[in-house]
Protein backbone atom coordinates (compact mmCIF):
# COMPACT_ATOMS: atom_id res chain seq x y z
CA UNK A 1 0.00 0.00 0.00
CA UNK A 2 1.39 3.36 -1.03
CA UNK A 3 1.46 6.36 1.30
CA UNK A 4 -1.40 8.14 -0.49
CA UNK A 5 -3.46 4.92 -0.39
CA UNK A 6 -2.87 4.70 3.35
CA UNK A 7 -3.91 8.32 3.89
CA UNK A 8 -7.11 7.81 1.90
CA UNK A 9 -7.88 4.62 3.83
CA UNK A 10 -7.25 6.32 7.18
CA UNK A 11 -9.42 9.30 6.28
CA UNK A 12 -12.18 7.00 5.06
CA UNK A 13 -12.13 4.88 8.22
CA UNK A 14 -12.14 7.95 10.48
CA UNK A 15 -15.02 9.47 8.54
CA UNK A 16 -17.07 6.27 8.75
CA UNK A 17 -16.41 6.07 12.48
CA UNK A 18 -17.95 9.52 12.87
CA UNK A 19 -21.02 8.78 10.80
CA UNK A 20 -21.47 5.43 12.62
CA UNK A 21 -21.45 7.38 15.89
CA UNK A 22 -24.11 9.72 14.48
CA UNK A 23 -26.19 6.70 13.51
CA UNK A 24 -25.83 5.16 16.98
CA UNK A 25 -26.86 8.45 18.61
CA UNK A 26 -29.90 8.75 16.36
CA UNK A 27 -28.63 11.87 14.63
CA UNK A 28 -28.97 10.25 11.21
CA UNK A 29 -31.14 7.42 9.90
CA UNK A 30 -29.91 4.11 8.48
CA UNK A 31 -30.80 5.37 5.01
CA UNK A 32 -28.74 8.53 5.53
CA UNK A 33 -25.87 6.42 6.86
CA UNK A 34 -25.97 4.21 3.75
CA UNK A 35 -26.02 7.28 1.49
CA UNK A 36 -23.08 8.86 3.33
CA UNK A 37 -21.10 5.62 3.36
CA UNK A 38 -21.59 5.27 -0.39
CA UNK A 39 -20.64 8.92 -0.95
CA UNK A 40 -17.40 8.57 1.02
CA UNK A 41 -16.62 5.24 -0.63
CA UNK A 42 -16.85 6.99 -4.01
CA UNK A 43 -14.80 9.94 -2.75
CA UNK A 44 -11.91 8.08 -1.09
CA UNK A 45 -11.86 4.76 -3.02
CA UNK A 46 -10.64 2.81 0.02
CA UNK A 47 -8.82 -0.46 -0.57
CA UNK A 48 -9.72 -2.26 2.64
CA UNK A 49 -12.74 -0.25 3.74
CA UNK A 50 -14.75 -1.00 0.63
CA UNK A 51 -14.51 -4.70 1.42
CA UNK A 52 -16.20 -4.04 4.78
CA UNK A 53 -18.89 -1.63 3.55
CA UNK A 54 -22.28 -2.85 4.76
Amino acid sequence: MQSDDFKRELTYQATLAHIRAWLNKGIITEEEYADLAEFFDDKYHPIIGSLCLT
